[in-house]
């Protein structure tokens, strides 16, 4: 009897923020008003995106004024996913803001090799605001695509090297640090496409304390 097996998926989540009404109300004017003295980081290939990834401008500590409101929204998400006893190691330098207005795109990269921050687990990507029929969703890309190019395919299974989720404003994804992604270039609209991500570390999980990530 001959088996064809599929092994090894990678695990990703999505959920909603339920508190996604109040925080763009609050957050959205200010990350658009912040946007106006932002830029991508000098390292980086896209030369357009508007973040916050290095530090917000002058005069604004968005992030921090809020992570009170921030920290309560998403321990709360998360938990939607994680049902195991769990803790959460969350601070307001692993989170940042990205806006999206005219032709902005971020190209290719995870999340494991961000010097500045701390090692995490997972990275999250809330759609704080979004309309897909101006803007894309993160497309994700196969971390072991290069190691699968070194053999060919010898049967007829489907396999995607690329992957876009369905996400809605509101929506979070949860996904391991490793995952390569990017973004496509949005269009022109009086729209935005505000996201803010951030990266966690579970400290205490199913009742073990966990350490660094080569602990695991």
């Amino acid at each position: 009897m001959t088996k064809t097996h599929s092994i090894f998926p990678t695990i990703f989540f999505q959920t909603e923020v339920d508190s996604n009404n109040l925080l763009k109300e609050t957050l959205c004017d200010q990350m658009l008003e912040a946007s106006k003295y932002m830029k991508a980081p000098d390292l980086w290939f896209t030369n357009n995106l508007k973040t916050s990834f290095v530090e917000e401008p002058p005069g604004f500590n968005i992030i921090e004024d809020n992570f009170p409101l921030l920290e309560e929204s998403y321990l709360e998400t998360i938990g939607k996913v994680i049902k195991r006893p769990h803790e959460i190691d969350l601070t307001d330098e692993d989170i940042w803001y990205n806006v999206y207005l005219d032709g902005e795109f971020q190209d290719q990269h995870v999340h494991c090799s961000n010097l500045h921050l701390r090692q995490h687990h997972f990275s999250c990507i809330h759609f704080l605001s979004f309309n897909p029929e101006y803007h894309d969703p993160p497309s994700f890309v196969d971390p072991s695509s290069a190691v699968r190019s070194l053999t060919p395919a010898i049967d007829e299974s489907p396999y995607q090297n690329e992957w876009e989720p369905e996400v809605k404003e509101g929506d979070l994804i949860i996904f391991p640090i490793y995952m390569p992604h990017s973004v496509n270039p949005c269009k022109k609209s009086n729209y935005p496409r505000i996201t803010i991500t951030f990266n966690f570390t579970l400290t205490y999980y199913n009742s073990k304390e966990s350490g660094e990530l080569s602990d695991y």
